[in-house]
This record gives structure tokens, C-alpha cells and sequence, in this order.
């Protein structure tokens, strides 16, 4: 199953998309408990670079933290795999341990947010 808030470029993977905001808990709880999944990877993420405040960057923290409790809810799901971005450091910076962070935008200071959060 795929979920998005909005539909698939490709047709043909349109049988397998679920409209699904990942702002909207109750939504999201219910689409992943009637599913049942075992694993999930979420890939879900707000970008751009014009975004004046970090609020309007709410799926990468808010939307991770709803994924995280809902998949932790859900007794079928053994794995959650989360991604993030590059951009949680400034470009060419090597980090020096998990933690060590240098973002230079909104959408990495985001980022960084929804990693803590898991």
C-alpha cells in the first residue's frame, strides 16, 4: 500500500495508493490498523527552500511522530523503516557522531526534528 496525499504520477500504481494526509492521525491509525502491515517505510516528506517558518515543514516532524505512534500501536507491524535527508548537515560537512547536526535551512532544521523524534 502506498499512502500520500496525493495520487501516484503512475496509473498503473493507482490500485495500490491510499489518500492519507500524515497530519491527519485518525486517519492515518485507521488506514494502518484495517491494513495490518508488517513493515513500513516511510518515505513521506515536505521539501522546498522558499518556506518562511518551521511549522510549514509540519509532515517532517509532525506527520514522523503520527507514523511512529500509530506503527508502534499496530501489533501486526514488526519494522519501521524512516528516511531523512543529507540536508541535516551543510553541504560538505562530515559529521562526527549520529547526532551532530548543521543544518542551513528550515527543511534540514525539520529533518533534524523528525530524526530526534524517532
Amino acid at each position: 500500500m502506498n499512502l500520500d496525499n496525493r495520487p501516484p504520477r503512475n496509473a498503473a500504481h493507482k490500485g495500490f495508493w491510499q489518500e492519507c494526509d500524515l497530519l491527519d492521525a485518525p486517519l492515518l491509525k485507521k488506514i494502518i490498523t484495517d491494513f495490518s502491515p508488517t513493515h513500513v517505510v516511510h518515505l513521506a516528506a515536505k521539501t522546498g527552500l522558499d518556506e518562511k517558518k518551521l511549522s510549514d515543514f509540519a509532515a517532517n516532524m509532525e506527520g514522523v511522530e503520527n507514523m511512529l505512534r500509530v506503527s508502534e500501536k499496530t501489533p501486526s507491524v514488526e519494522r519501521v523503516i524512516f528516511t531523512s535527508s543529507l540536508l541535516v548537515c551543510r553541504m560538505g560537512y562530515v559529521p562526527k557522531h549520529d547526532t551532530d547536526y548543521k543544518p542551513t535551512t528550515l527543511y534540514g532544521q525539520s529533518k533534524v526534528e523528525g530524526e530526534k523524534i524517532v
